[in-house]
């Protein structure tokens, strides 16, 4: 009977097990396939998973209660527990970049100290940014010509720009070759858009994986805004990027 009852223990156990598994997996793949680029009219809603490391730290403990140690590196990575850094600007007056301005400085991001020690530290990077172009154009199949892109710097390149966008002669980004494309403004629109943007380490894009797991601790990277041809102009409010490093080896 003792045998019995241990058995019936060990298959309810091991059924609560693959149930809580496979729900886990659902909510991990359901994460993944979440589309990189959003552009809403409001904000960002608040991301509720832990990002502080303690809370991260927290959460492993949870999990080695009840998980095989194995399995627990794929878990955090697949549920991105990671460590946030953020850096943002909010522009007054707002900046209304032309072409005759372009390249336009808008934010330095620095990448900082992994709490893990690991070689390749940037595991995500979430661009946000409230803009919208001149509100009209004369040709809407032409395409969009106001924009933003990510440069990485060199560390000679001046990054003077926490707090006040740097004027075109200042900024060391007149190569457009050194720059990934980030996104581009709705076409002839006057209302305000928040575009929120996902570069990953483990992104299927391999240029876009190769940009974000190639930095290092130390490294700096800067936004900038764009337009072209006369008449176009690029208008931004705020700008807000989020850089996560990898918290347990």
């Amino acid at each position: 009977m003792v045998a019995w009852a241990v058995l019936k223990w060990l298959i309810t156990c091991s059924l609560i097990a693959i149930v809580v598994y496979q729900r886990t997996i659902h909510t991990f793949i359901r994460k993944l396939l979440e589309p990189t680029h959003q552009t809403t009219n409001s904000k960002p809603a608040m991301d509720p998973r832990p990002s502080s490391i303690h809370d991260i730290y927290h959460t492993v403990f949870l999990l080695q209660q009840k998980l095989v140690r194995d399995v627990i590196p794929a878990i955090i990575e697949y549920a991105e527990l990671y460590e946030c850094t953020t850096s943002e600007n909010r522009f007054y007056p707002i900046q209304q970049i032309s072409e005759y301005q372009a390249p336009k400085q808008l934010l330095v991001c620095e990448i900082p100290k992994p709490t893990a020690r690991v070689l390749r530290p940037v595991r995500k990077i979430v661009f946000s940014i409230n803009s919208h172009d001149q509100g009209f154009a004369s040709d809407r199949d032409g395409g969009s010509w106001t924009w933003f892109s990510a440069q990485v710097l060199s560390s000679t390149a001046n990054t003077d720009c926490q707090s006040e966008p740097t004027d075109s002669t200042a900024t060391p980004a007149a190569d457009e070759d050194e720059h990934r494309e980030i996104f581009r403004n709705p076409i002839a629109s006057r209302n305000w858009f928040t575009h929120e943007i996902v570069w990953r380490a483990n992104s299927e894009d391999a240029v876009e994986a190769e940009w974000v797991s190639s930095l290092e601790e130390g490294d700096r990277f800067a936004v900038h805004a764009w337009a072209r041809f006369p008449a176009w102009v690029n208008h931004v409010s705020d700008i807000s990027v989020k850089v996560y490093t990898v918290a347990v080896a």
